[in-house]
């Protein structure tokens, strides 16, 4: 009997199909490795040394090299555009922070002791007073050539060993776009008290998105299968918008960009939502938006059961993720209790299909690599051949 490949086993989970064994989806959107942890695996593998490298600066992931990705038998190649031409990486001394701007013109800091991430510390339009300050608010050319010089190769090669690509995006959603570019405080209160702002900076954010797929698209061509959004809008215990706020600003803006990348897609395009925290409430719209994957599923936030999930939304939307939660059991609990969670979790979301395995959200710096490989052992004694 042939075996199938990783992209052929992913599409049977985004057709709500039971594959062969259960998909891994490591090297998608949120599903990645902190640099301190991966470089800890990769010794505890006696991988090859000095390989790991940063590829998320922000969220310092480490990139997931071929023989890591072969020897956790994951499924998924993330395809990755750059950056354009006329910017750069530029990391600088500021006594004890590291700092950075990126191409939108916020700026980063990392501490230099003791710190695992950039946050972002201030926002180009935070001042901005009138629509006239958001429109003539330049960014760079989301169709810029040097974004995607890379991207027909990681299509190429993904297609050549039979990997599932999952297409990540370049920057965060429309609404986070605006927050970050506009700072929280401010675009909250616009929301309210500027409306006419609020839309001008959403729209901006939705232009620049659409014609990025756009290009995005047109190079994917037929090899196209998962597309990435990533939109953040609840916290832990709540939403960070109203239901009622996020249907006149976020839905209406959500909905036409998910209908514009099917519409363009060369080939059938699954539209992969991410949002952490208590989402539960505003599902019902993703799904109407055009939504077919969420993630990470994050099953420590309010209203996040896994069995109410899968008995709710298991019909219409594949849940990528949920697999153990990343802030309290995966760094915190021993092996063998690492084990029992992981094979709880599978066993309440994998049955009938719409399930990939991946944790909630990145595998952090403090997850000690047993810990990991007993998630990974957990996977492999549900598969259907032990």
């Amino acid at each position: 009997m042939k075996e199938i490949t990783s992209r052929e086993r992913i599409r049977m989970a985004l057709e709500h199909k039971e594959p062969d064994k259960i998909p891994l989806g490591f090297d998608a959107h949120c599903c990645g490795i902190h640099i301190q942890t991966y470089r800890k695996l990769r010794a505890e593998l006696k991988l090859e040394k000095g390989k790991a490298h940063v590829s998320d600066q922000i969220q310092q992931l480490g990139f997931l090299d071929r023989d890591f990705k072969n020897e956790i038998k994951n499924d998924v190649d993330g395809i990755f555009s750059g950056a354009p031409a006329e910017w750069e990486f530029d990391k600088k001394d500021r006594g004890k922070y590291w700092e950075f701007e990126d191409e939108f013109g916020i700026r980063w800091r990392m501490p230099k002791e003791g710190g695992f991430y950039f946050d972002m510390w201030e926002h180009p339009l935070k001042d901005a007073e009138s629509v006239a300050d958001i429109e003539n608010h330049e960014l760079f050319d989301p169709q810029d050539q040097e974004r995607f010089h890379k991207v027909k190769d990681q299509f190429a090669v993904a297609r050549e060993l039979g990997m599932a690509p999952v297409f990540n995006p370049n920057t965060g959603g429309v609404f986070e776009m605006a927050l970050w570019i506009r700072s929280f405080e401010e675009f909250y209160q616009d929301m309210i008290l500027n409306p006419k702002m609020a839309e001008a900076l959403l729209d901006k954010a939705l232009e620049y998105k659409m014609k990025f797929w756009e290009k995005a698209l047109e190079v994917a061509g037929e090899d196209i299968l998962v597309v990435a959004e990533a939109d953040d809008i609840a916290s832990q215990n709540s939403l960070l918008i109203s239901p009622k706020m996020y249907r006149k600003f976020i839905k209406p803006r959500h909905k036409k960009l998910f209908s514009f990348i099917k519409n363009k897609a060369k080939s059938k395009a699954y539209i992969w939502y991410h949002s952490c925290g208590a989402v539960k409430e505003l599902i019902p719209d993703l799904i109407e938006e055009g939504v077919d994957i969420i993630n990470p599923v994050q099953l420590s936030a309010k209203g996040m059961n896994a069995e109410e999930l899968k008995k709710e939304f298991g019909k219409d939307l594949v849940f990528w993720g949920g697999g153990i939660d990343t802030q309290k059991a995966l760094p915190n609990y021993s092996p063998e209790e690492v084990k029992v969670e992981t094979k709880r979790n599978i066993d309440k979301l994998a049955p009938g299909g719409g399930f990939v395995f991946a944790p909630v959200h990145n595998v952090q710096a403090d997850v000690p690599p047993e810990n990991f490989l007993a998630m990974l052992e957990a996977v492999e004694e549900l598969q259907p051949d032990n």
